[in-house]
């Protein structure tokens, strides 16, 4: 009898954890990154800031506009995608989503300042919604990656989502996909970036219940390229969420609880050291 109660409390409080965050398990467990010879990477936090103004921060973009950086992100429990001003270590501004929209994760806009899209998915709905006029209407578009997407960001031409802990789906919404697998992560995906690295692609996950980033590059085939693994730069929390990199100072935002109801987003920056050319990101930028 006792044994059964144990599964019944057990799944109560996994069923509570996915309607509040989207997450199948219940905390962060420490495992040893997968190593690579071909990539050392390091990761350092700049800032942290505490988000106060809302209960989460999952998913996240960033918004850049000339030196103006805003760090997009949902709050699923407030039904809103909120921000934080990095400046100010306040809210840049709050807009509520849908109400069919409610179990939103991951959020991400198209990099265009002039005519924005931004889209969201959702971990009940296969189907991503979008909006086109400053969050005032939404439509949607199919989601390759079902209701098993979290993390999702623009690199500058494609859209790139996790799919639950197997790999990624590279798309533009309404027409094609391609799908990569990521056999190195064993743990459900939360977080997910994508940005422009020495002409490819750097493709960084994070999961929520395993406490490392893994990073890839795309250079334009039907594989993704492992670098390798890193520790999350805070040892100890309850999730980590999202992750974004930011085009502006060349660092990557990460969002994650410290508590089932404490969110934190840190900025953190990082240097990529590879066989065929070692020195910092910011060493390879200059170069090219």
């Amino acid at each position: 009898m006792r044994f059964i109660l144990m599964l019944l409390v057990f799944a109560v409080i996994s069923a509570y954890a996915f309607d509040i965050d989207g997450c199948n398990g219940l905390s962060v467990t420490a495992s040893a990154p997968v190593s690579s010879t071909d990539a050392d990477i390091t990761l350092s936090i700049e800032d942290t800031w505490e988000i106060t103004w809302c209960t989460q921060a999952l998913g996240m973009d960033a918004w850049v506009n000339g030196s103006t950086i805003n760090i997009i992100f949902s709050s699923n429990t407030d039904m809103q995608i909120n921000s934080l001003d990095p400046a100010t270590g306040t809210s840049a501004g709050a807009y509520d989503l849908i109400p069919e929209n409610g179990a939103c994760f991951g959020v991400a806009w198209n990099n265009d300042l002039t005519t924005p899209v931004w889209h969201t998915d959702d971990w009940y709905d296969s189907v991503l919604y979008y909006t086109e006029d400053n969050f005032s209407t939404w439509q949607t578009v199919g989601n390759p990656a079902g209701c098993d997407g979290r993390g999702m960001d623009n690199d500058g031409n494609d859209y790139w989502i996790t799919k639950d802990d197997i790999g990624v789906y590279r798309f533009t919404p309404g027409a094609g996909s391609s799908f990569y697998a990521m056999p190195q992560v064993t743990s459900q995906m939360s977080g997910l970036t994508a940005f422009e690295y020495m002409g490819d692609i750097c493709v960084v996950v994070s999961c929520y219940l395993t406490s490392e980033w893994h990073f890839y590059i795309w250079e334009g085939g039907s594989s993704l390229t492992y670098l390798g693994s890193v520790p999350c730069p805070v040892a100890s929390i309850f999730r980590s969420a999202g992750l974004t990199y930011c085009s502006y100072n060349d660092h990557i935002y990460w969002s994650y609880a410290t508590t089932p109801t404490s969110y934190s987003i840190s900025e953190i920056s990082f240097t990529i050291e590879t066989a065929l050319a070692r020195g910092t990101w910011a060493g390879i930028k200059a170069g090219f």
